[in-house]
């Protein structure tokens, strides 16, 4: 009897426990969001299993969830539609132009930054997580020896919709702090508040501030995220998403519970509309994340 050889370990795995399925028996929810008003029709099970917003707001004994029917007059649809398809696929995809130089790029972070918020509002802390990594990996891969910042304006803004705890605040912060020149990137149109969360963290670790290796490291480590203790509640773990830093010298940094590709973003031209009302989830890819570059080189 001929034996195989493939040990591919997500073949290994390819019949899992059914709680994990979409029942796509279940009826829809409608969801109208924006002021425009794009209309989605998205499983229950999946709005209320990760999102507790919804979970709540789905309750029989409220209005939306006896009409099944619940409006976001104040989110982003462009920014709804990545979160659907992040509930379908665990894929982030993107309206940016993968082939747009990041120095021309005036997208990518303004569009985390809303997908940020969004994650925040609909309690779904898995997204917050993915769209984290999503930002370090924008922020610390390089292009022409240069790495880009987030503008002022963006910064402002993640200041003026997120609270003091957010994990998206602390990473900034820990990132521009690792920048060689970070006195040389203050251009003084910052918001007050950043400027004296970044003088604050540059005093506190004066004498061992990170670097580039070790900003990799802290990111794989999952020390911006916020699932509860325990590699198993990694969003990396519960969906198979590979992350990989590749150092320069072609070491490499993993994270301790996730897979061997690197980290990607996915254009929005691979993505699903799902203002309709077909349900059927996109197909798997093997990268969490897709982006121009295919490594996340330091």
């Amino acid at each position: 009897m001929a034996r195989a050889k493939n040990k591919d370990p997500v073949l290994m795995h390819a019949v899992l426990p059914h709680t994990g399925a979409i029942d796509f028996s279940a009826k829809s929810v409608i969801v109208k969001v924006g002021t425009s008003v794009a209309t989605f029709h998205v499983d229950e099970g999946l709005l209320r299993k990760n999102s507790a917003f919804f979970d709540a707001a789905l309750k029989k004994d409220w209005a939306e969830g006896q009409r099944r029917k619940v409006e976001l007059p104040k989110a982003d649809p462009e920014t709804f539609n990545i979160w659907v398809n992040w509930l379908y696929s665990r894929r982030l995809f993107t309206d940016i132009d993968a082939d747009t130089p990041k120095r021309d790029d005036h997208d990518t972070y303004p569009r985390l930054i809303e997908a940020y918020t969004l994650g925040d509002s609909l309690m779904d802390a898995d997204f917050k997580d993915a769209v984290t990594d999503a930002f370090s990996v924008h922020f610390i891969t390089p292009e022409d020896n240069t790495r880009w910042m987030p503008h002022s304006e963006d910064i402002k803004d993640l200041y003026e919709r997120t609270a003091s705890t957010s994990k998206l605040r602390k990473l900034l912060i820990f990132l521009v702090s690792s920048l060689n020149n970070v006195h040389e990137v203050i251009s003084g149109e910052e918001i007050p508040s950043y400027l004296a969360d970044l003088a604050k963290f540059l005093f506190e670790n004066r004498n061992s501030l990170p670097d580039w290796k070790s900003s990799s490291h802290a990111v794989a480590r999952c020390e911006f995220h916020e699932h509860e203790e325990g590699e198993e509640k990694c969003y990396r773990t519960k969906y198979h998403a590979p992350f990989t830093f590749t150092l320069s010298g072609g070491r490499r940094a993993f994270c301790h519970h996730a897979g061997r590709k690197p980290m990607r973003l996915r254009p929005r031209m691979r993505a699903r509309k799902w203002t309709s009302r077909e349900r059927n989830a996109p197909r798997a890819g093997s990268c969490l994340f897709r982006h121009a570059t295919t490594q996340v080189c330091l």
